[in-house]
């Protein structure tokens, strides 16, 4: 189950905007841009806004 399907779950649709980071064991960041799979449940979820890690820990808008 990938963050992104966990979270949409969880917040029951009542999410507008959703952020996705990735932490890796040596505490630095990766990329957390999501999979084809999670972009299309984002997108039946109506989430507005979907932000990602980029691999230096910045928050990317991602433009869908």
């Amino acid at each position: 189950l990938h963050a992104e399907i966990g979270a949409l779950i969880k917040a029951k649709g009542k999410a507008k905007k959703l952020i996705v980071a990735r932490l890796l064991a040596d505490n630095t960041f990766a990329i957390a841009k999501p999979c084809p799979i999670c972009m299309e449940a984002i997108r039946q979820a109506e989430i507005d806004e979907v932000y990602y890690t980029d691999n230096t820990g910045n928050l990317v808008l991602l433009d869908f």
